[in-house]
């Protein structure tokens, strides 16, 4: 029944356990893909010595060696830890020691676990110092107001689970001294440093009490194992896992080299080469003059010397004059006059007037009229009519028509038509040069071969399903133009940030140390670059609960109405002095600074917000390529003073 129940609980716990890290995998990944390769050898040396060796840590040597001591602990308790799952599945009790008993393999076994017993009293001592340091010593890393709440528990909830795992190994190993040679099923080990001493305590109690202290001491430690593996994934001590990959994919450029946006560079790109394109694209755009209105055959680019025109080419060598090609030539050379070539040129002139040229000259002077000049003349007489100058003089009389001049007088009256003068029914055909009249539409207008009624003609000109089909019908196929998306600047959300930072996110110790050193947080500024990443993770959760309730929502269709922004606050990201203190204190190589730039960067660049005397500073970047506001040219005038 034991083994039934412990390969229940094995199963249960990591069943658990996996299910939770996959979901905690999908949230990473939630970040933009990001390839980081290369310099292999540099990224394990960093695992081995600040991961693995806690370099970076004993910068500051009592909390280092504190921690180290119970990270030590953690790491070799697994050795008996293999040996409690191999017993809890067969039902044996120390089946490696059975094995390996009388040779020097169980001095090796005898060592390893009274080491592990040295290490656990250090690190139940360490637990402690924790304890005071964080609940009574009230050291300021650790009073932030990002740790108030769950993150002050969370800390503390894990040194319980370390004074219980601690106490129970202790409560196992010596309930185990203390039966060997009473009960035939525990068998003769050497001693162990410190259960020894304790072994002795349990010797005026009865075996059945013993036994149940071996036994709790056993399962209480197993199952505190087991609930430490599904508390992981909900505390700042998920570290412990993720910690190794995080130092491996850390940034390994230069300190201080901070990484650029591609798509910034791509729009610069795009400027540049179009400026340095400018000339070409002028040569090939802008022909010469003569190649767009049909010259006497040269179809040079102006910029091409072998053209046989010049760019102070005149105006009548466009519209065919006689071939005078002065730069000063005058309006009439262009419309054919008599030959005057005066600045002073009057209007008639151009036009070919009788010879008047006065400054108050009538419009009959200018288009050639009869003769009459009154001030009320109508506008037969400006176009030259029969004769008729009636108030109500119809349109014919305008344009010169057949003669006919009713009132309600067609269209094709006015253009010429082959002869059907049909009044106001009359279809757009006529206007056109048609024969049919009422059968037409659009179609035959535009070159298609079939024919409906006349109602439908003008309504063909305006509806836009039939004129598509007109199209269609001639076999010009409509393309609506692509919508251009505009590149985002920046992170505004998770999935704006390379999974590489979310990442960092879920490795984030709370260790505090990023903002002891911060200079704006030490100036009492709101900036925390612990909060930032907290935050981060926050919001990932938030996400990743959000899609796991609704199916059908996605990674890129995502949209709560909410973003980073409604974590971290401008106050918090234009505080920050990008430094890179913050940086070069994370004992595994998290980088704060990356979220807080990528932040400013939407913010700046896609919401236009910066503090004002950021506005003053890229203006004078952009006149004057300082950020001082003064010209350029005055650079060098504090030598005179």
């Amino acid at each position: 029944m034991a083994q039934i129940i412990f390969a229940i609980l094995t199963l249960t716990a990591f069943g658990l356990f996996f299910k939770k890290a996959s979901k905690i995998r999908r949230n990473i990944m939630l970040g933009k893909s990001e390839e980081i390769n290369g310099n292999i050898g540099e990224r394990v040396k960093n695992v081995l010595l600040v991961a693995f060796g806690q370099k970076k840590m004993f910068k500051r040597w009592l909390p280092a060696t504190l921690h180290f001591t119970i990270y030590a602990a953690f790491l070799i308790t697994q050795i008996e830890l293999i040996e409690i799952f191999i017993d809890g599945f067969t039902g044996n009790h120390r089946i490696i020691w059975q094995v390996i008993a009388g040779t020097f393999l169980g001095s090796i076994y005898t060592f390893i676990v009274s080491f592990i017993e040295i290490l656990s009293v250090l690190a139940f001592v360490a637990t402690f110092a924790f304890l005071a340091r964080r609940n009574l010593l009230k050291i300021p890393r650790f009073h932030k107001p990002e740790m108030n709440g769950w993150p002050k528990l969370d800390g503390n909830i894990i040194l319980y689970l370390e004074i219980a795992l601690i106490t129970f190994i202790f409560m196992m190993n010596s309930g185990d001294l203390a039966l060997q040679g009473i009960d035939e099923h525990y068998y003769q080990t050497d001693k162990f440093t410190i259960s020894q001493f304790i072994a002795p305590l349990w010797s005026g109690l009865d075996t059945s009490t013993i036994f149940m202290i071996e036994r709790i001491g056993w399962w209480g430690h197993i199952l505190t194992v087991f609930v430490f593996l599904n508390y992981l994934p909900y505390s700042k001590h998920l570290h412990i896992m993720l910690a190794f990959p995080n130092v491996y994919f850390a940034n390994v450029r230069p300190k201080g080299e901070m990484e650029h946006s591609e798509k910034v560079a791509e729009q610069i790109r795009e400027l540049f080469s179009e400026s340095e394109s400018e000339s070409e694209k002028f040569s090939s755009e802008v022909e010469s003059i003569d190649d767009i209105f049909g010259d006497s055959g040269s179809s040079k680019n102006l910029d091409t010397k072998e053209t046989k025109i010049s760019t102070e080419e005149s105006l009548d060598d466009i519209f065919g004059d006689t071939g005078k090609s002065e730069e000063s030539e005058s309006l009439d050379d262009i419309f054919g006059d008599t030959g005057k070539s005066e600045e002073s040129e009057s209007l008639d002139d151009i036009f070919g007037d009788t010879g008047k040229s006065e400054e108050s000259e009538s419009l009959d002077d200018i288009f050639g009229d009869t003769g009459k000049s009154e001030e009320s003349e109508s506008l037969d007489d400006i176009f030259g009519d029969t004769g008729k100058s009636e108030e109500s003089e119809s349109l014919d009389d305008i344009f010169g028509d057949t003669g006919k001049s009713e009132e309600s007088e067609s269209l094709d009256d006015i253009f010429g038509d082959t002869g059907n003068s049909k009044v106001e029914e009359e279809s757009i055909d006529d206007i056109f040069g048609n024969d049919d009249s009422k059968s037409e539409n659009v179609d035959d207008i535009f070159g298609d071969n079939q024919a409906e009624t006349k109602e439908e003609a003008i309504d063909d000109l305006f509806e836009n399903d039939k004129v598509e089909q007109a199209i269609i019908s001639n076999q010009y196929p409509v393309t609506e133009p692509e919508e251009e998306e505009m590149p985002k600047f920046g992170a505004s959300d998770v999935m704006d940030l390379s999974w590489k930072h979310v990442l960092g996110a879920y490795s984030c110790t709370e260790c505090g140390r990023c903002t002891s050193v911060c200079p704006a947080n030490i100036t009492g500024k709101k900036l925390s670059p612990r909060k930032i990443m907290m935050d981060v993770r926050d919001r990932t959760e938030e996400i990743g609960n959000t899609l796991d309730a609704n199916p059908k929502m996605t990674k890129k269709n995502y949209d709560d109405g909410k973003n980073l922004f409604s974590y971290i606050t401008e106050e918090e990201l234009h505080a920050c002095t990008t430094c890179n203190a913050c940086v070069e204190a994370c004992p595994i190589m998290i980088s704060p600074l990356d979220i807080i730039v990528e932040m400013r960067r939407n913010l700046v660049l896609d919401d236009a917000k910066a503090p004002e005397s950021w506005n003053v500073m890229f203006t004078n970047i952009e006149n004057n390529g300082a950020p001082w506001q003064f010209s350029n040219n005055d650079r060098d005038k504090w030598i005179n003073e």
